[in-house]
């Protein structure tokens, strides 16, 4: 069994490995998976950002924290383009992202239909934000890390994955959200980072769905914790 060794940090960044990235003659391709928010359910559709392209199971909608987070990619690399992968599907819990489920194959056959379509194309990290939808006593961090090591083993290499902790903006936290927050918290992995939500404004309506000026912060704060990553 995989240790889990709870962090105080904000983020935190295991340095066992260094890990993988794309050629300067690829086109990146960044994954996004989990549940509402990294769908960026109720966000409305974004503006369209030039040089990321976008590609979804659910057909091609700019939504949410590829947007952002493509744009800060293209600044910080100086690439001309990066695809965004969107696989994520609302409601979704961890178990429904095991390995070899239905969820981790769409995430997997979408990536082969954009190497289909673009030869040059080539994985170069993973965005996962999702919790909401568990209860306490669910393996959330075994869970996960199972489904890292799974994509990794598909893509053939040691892409970083950053994910974002769930939290309850302006609400005190219940124990079902603290609970999966702990596990979170507790995942500590080759080439993986968490990044923390606590002070990103969720619609006052149901307080869980980030609105979308919150969607383009977690974005970015995402792409930078993706390049420390890569930088260890």
């Amino acid at each position: 069994m995989l240790a889990l060794i709870a962090l105080s940090a904000c983020d935190q960044t295991p340095k066992q490995h260094r890990a993988f990235v794309p050629g300067k003659d690829t086109i990146p391709v960044i994954l996004v998976a989990g549940q509402s928010n990294a769908v960026g359910q109720g966000s409305g559709q974004l503006p369209a950002v030039d040089g990321v392209s976008w590609m979804g199971i659910s057909g091609s909608v700019y939504k949410g924290i590829g947007i952002s987070f493509g744009q800060t990619y293209l600044k910080k690399t100086g690439r001309s383009e990066v695809i965004i992968a969107m696989c994520a599907v609302g409601g979704t819990s961890i178990a429904k992202w095991k390995p070899g489920g239905e969820l981790f194959n769409q995430c997997t056959n979408l990536y082969q239909t954009i190497q289909h379509k673009n030869p040059r194309a080539q994985m170069a990290g993973i965005l996962f934000w999702q919790g909401e939808a568990d209860k306490p006593g669910t393996p959330w961090a075994q869970n996960f890390i199972a489904m890292i090591r799974a994509f990794r083993a598909s893509f053939g290499a040691e892409i970083p994955v950053i994910f974002a902790q769930i939290d309850q903006y302006g609400l005190p936290i219940d124990p079902e959200t603290a609970y999966i927050q702990a596990q979170q918290a507790s995942v500590y992995y080759p080439s993986t980072t968490m990044v923390k939500t606590s002070d990103v404004q969720t619609y006052a309506s149901d307080h869980i769905h980030i609105t979308a000026p919150g969607l383009k912060i977690v974005g970015k704060r995402m792409a930078k914790a993706y390049f420390r990553t890569i930088d260890e």
